[in-house]
């Protein structure tokens, strides 16, 4: 009597990188695939390719690495999950301070690129169960954001503003637009230099850019008055 492997039974974890850097991409391929349940199929190294290979490849898992694969991270992380809700993705990023934004973004796992190759095993394997996981250095810091005693996290009407900001609108603007008073939207404004060190509009704006794209309602977050 022919006995089916454990293979035939759990076939590999489909794999497709998204990474800029060679030397980032060999490493992360030879993580990978150091569990036998795991296999990279793709690798894609410009992040207007990357939509492109996801319509053609039967894909469980995607591990996007942040650094040099698109100038506005949480608005592409976006477009991706609406095109392809289905595929889990899991991102490596320089640091853990945007791990609340990626989350909200479609993100399924998150972790630092300078934590323990298993962590990325890990998430691979809840990304395919469409599980939820944070590395410890991910988690330990969605932890002290949710205190609310943690006061340079930018919260949704902060938020807010610096997306009208960003299309140009000027206090007055904003204020109207918001049915709030110039000086409750200039005392917002205040705020955001002081838990972030920023002292100009341009800083600002430069941020939200970077990490929202062009100020869009598309690429915006989502805002609950």
């Amino acid at each position: 009597m022919h006995v089916c492997s454990q293979a035939q039974f759990h076939p590999a974890i489909r794999v497709v990188i998204a990474d800029a850097c060679p030397v980032i991409r060999t490493g992360l391929i030879t993580t990978i695939e150091a569990e036998p349940s795991m296999q990279v199929i793709a690798t894609v190294t410009q992040h207007q390719d990357l939509l492109p290979q996801l319509r053609v490849t039967a894909v469980d898992v995607l591990v996007m690495h942040l650094i040099g694969l698109d100038d506005a991270p949480i608005a592409f992380l976006r477009e991706i999950k609406q095109a392809h809700p289905h595929v889990g993705v899991v991102v490596l990023a320089p640091t853990v301070d945007v791990v609340p934004e990626l989350l909200a973004a479609g993100a399924l796992a998150c972790l630092s690129y300078t934590e323990p190759d298993e962590q990325l095993r890990l998430a691979i394997r809840a990304a395919k169960a469409r599980q939820r996981f944070l590395s410890p250095l991910a988690q330990e810091y969605v932890d002290r954001c949710a205190n609310l005693t943690v006061s340079h996290r930018l919260v949704p009407r902060e938020l807010q503003i610096l997306k009208y900001m960003t299309q140009g609108m000027r206090v007055r603007e904003i204020a109207s637009h918001l049915d709030l008073c110039d000086d409750t939207i200039q005392n917002y404004i205040t705020r955001i230099r002081n838990k972030t060190g920023w002292s100009s509009r341009t800083q600002m704006v430069s941020w939200y850019l970077t990490m929202y794209g062009n100020g869009s309602t598309r690429n915006a977050p989502h805002i609950h008055s």
